[in-house]
């Protein structure tokens, strides 16, 4: 597992690298905050004529952009009393936001050289106090928040990251003395035995960062539609409200999560073991405190997961690959008769190839994770459990799990209700022949989401080609934008049609009108599985793939959105091909056996 980091230093590290994150993010938000309360002050100045005396555009060149800043003198008249004034607009400053200062320039010179008035804006509290542009300027205030939001929210989550690191730092330094050959030790809930769900976590996650964003986006919006409908501003400004677009979405997360847990509760798995064992078996009950009674049976799932963060600073990124994953469909719980909670069996045979849990290097680590769902009136139950698995001395290459203790309360898996809730439809044809439709737009979250996405990123890239950024820029965030195009009409109108029977498949795939059509003979056909696919959060979809004697896949239909639905379409396509009743007979059914579901 390499060597383990020092808990203690690890958390000392990321609040002192948080701190300053935060405090360039509130530092702009602060300053944000005082331009646009100093611009709603200033819309009760009055409106005085001012000569432009002297007026000048500055320019400064950097190494890769050049920045402009209009600056001008004038003269003004308040009250009978003869003031000179030197301040353009609310922040000053150079900035290459657009073209504002070459314009503010341009049209000061003409005044300047006509000599006409320009209108100047005189705090009547204090008359030496002046401004030609009072206005807030909605693109710069968008790209400032964009520093504010992106800084302080990152600064926030590695300071609340490292406090319950700190926390935790004791016990694990600790055990990691006592028993450094039993990694499962160092963490206190997985120590002994009981590991308390996400659920709490991610409402209070829910709750910061939503509050964190709209403290800042909502006021912003208000002001910036004040401004469009008294025409104070133009149309462009209103990309600023891409911001609160995103507070609402937070908004709807965290009234969910609220909602989630007043109904649920802390749901907590009582593992029968701990930990977790490669080549061996992971069990427990999940307990709930309340009772739940789902009409299709509790939906576990165990994965491995490996967490890899690469880049540094603003180009850091994190991802995460399905390495490994297995599901179950529970119909009874254990506490059937007590209606004022719940007990959910939990087991899985975990094979011995697999990865065990670890967190030691930050940048690649291996997580194993336990979901329960189940489908209830109003919210639906979810848990989720971060679970210890690792190689022990129980381990074994020839482990089979011992499926007799989770027999009474696993269902049979009923492929109707998965399907009817997926959108796949699966109709028995004549002579054993079966069709599998795969209908567009099955996985409505996922669609929505990256059209969510897609808006927003359309919107930055709007924004930027009207800011003027570098066209290194422009081309990769275009690029970017194409294949997020792709994908989401992808998830909108992809569909499959295919239909297996004794001679082989015939797979249609249809995509915007477009038809292509594969006639595949059951004597090609050497392997039918369920591969990984697309990935939307920590749900793995899964494809149909029909791997050929010349090596190639044929793809029967794709995001599958569980791997029960998965083994339940394989299983109904390996049905149509072994019928006995065509010629080949023996043979061939022999073939179809060989034929492995996963």
């Amino acid at each position: 597992m390499g060597k383990p980091v020092k808990q203690g230093t690890g958390s000392w590290v990321l609040l002192l690298v948080g701190l300053p994150f935060f405090a360039v993010g509130i530092g702009m938000g602060i300053w944000v905050g005082h331009t646009l309360l100093a611009a709603h002050a200033m819309k009760s100045w009055p409106e005085v004529p001012a000569t432009i005396t002297i007026t000048e555009l500055r320019v400064s060149h950097g190494d890769k952009s050049t920045s402009y800043c209009a600056t001008a003198s004038y003269r003004y008249s308040y009250m009978g009393k003869i003031y000179e004034g030197n301040r353009v607009t609310l922040m000053g400053g150079s900035d290459n936001i657009g073209s504002f200062q070459q314009r503010a320039h341009a049209e000061l010179s003409r005044y300047q050289q006509s000599g006409k008035p320009f209108r100047c804006f005189v705090n009547p509290a204090n008359p030496e106090q002046s401004i030609l542009y009072r206005d807030p300027r909605w693109e710069q205030i968008g790209f400032l928040l964009i520093f504010v939001l992106v800084f302080g929210g990152v600064g926030l989550g590695i300071i609340v990251s490292g406090a319950a690191s700190l926390g935790k730092g004791r016990h694990a330094k600790m055990q990691k003395t006592l028993q450094p050959d039993k990694p499962w030790t160092w963490k206190q809930d997985w120590a002994q035995g009981v590991i308390i769900s996400s659920n709490r976590t991610e409402m209070w996650a829910a709750i910061v960062v939503t509050s964190f964003w709209n403290v800042i986006a909502l006021p912003v919006a208000f002001m910036v539609l004040g401004d469009v409908m008294s025409r104070k501003t133009g149309a462009l400004a209103l990309l600023v409200l891409i911001f609160p677009a995103i507070g609402l979405g937070l908004l709807a997360w965290m009234i969910r999560s609220i909602a989630k847990w007043r109904k649920f509760g802390e749901s907590r798995i009582e593992m029968a073991s701990t930990p977790g064992v490669i080549g061996g078996a992971l069990g427990g009950a999940i307990c709930v405190p309340v009772h739940i009674r789902p009409e299709d049976g509790f939906h576990l799932k165990l994965t491995c997961v490996n967490r890899v963060t690469t880049g540094s600073g603003k180009h850091r990124s994190t991802t995460e690959h399905v390495l490994w994953q297995d599901e179950r469909l529970m119909k009874r719980e254990l506490l059937e008769n007590d209606r004022s909670r719940s007990a959910i069996p939990v087991l899985f045979g975990i094979p011995y190839d697999c990865r065990p849990t670890d967190d030691t290097d930050s940048n690649n680590e291996f997580l194993w994770r336990l979901e329960a769902k189940a489908a209830v009136p109003g919210i639906d139950y979810q848990a989720t459990f971060d679970v210890p698995v690792f190689r022990t001395e129980a381990s074994s290459p020839d482990f089979k799990l011992d499926e007799s203790a989770i027999a009474p309360y696993e269902g049979a898996l009923d492929p109707t209700a998965l399907f009817k809730e997926s959108g796949i439809r699966v109709e028995p044809l004549a002579g054993g022949a079966q069709r599998i439709y795969f209908a567009a737009a099955r996985n409505v979250g996922s669609a929505i989401g990256l059209t969510i996405f897609f808006a927003i990123w359309t919107g930055f890239l709007v924004l930027m080609v009207r800011l003027h950024a570098p066209l290194l820029f422009l081309i990769v965030f275009g690029l970017v934008d194409v294949f997020v195009f792709y994908g989401m009409l992808r998830l909108w109108f992809a569909s499959w049609l295919v239909q297996a029977d004794r001679n082989g498949l015939l797979v249609t795939a249809r995509f915007l009108g477009m038809e292509r059509t594969r006639k595949v003979g059951r004597s090609e056909i050497v392997d039918i599985k369920a591969a990984p696919g697309m990935q939307s959060g920590n749900t793995q979809y899964f494809d149909i793939k029909v791997t050929l004697q010349d090596g190639k896949d044929v793809t029967a239909g794709a995001r599958v959105a569980s791997q029960l639905e998965a083994k339940a379409i394989i299983r109904s396509i390996k049905t149509a091909l072994r019928d006995e009743s065509f010629s080949g007979g023996q043979k061939l059914a022999s073939m179809a056996k060989s034929i492995p579901v996963e």
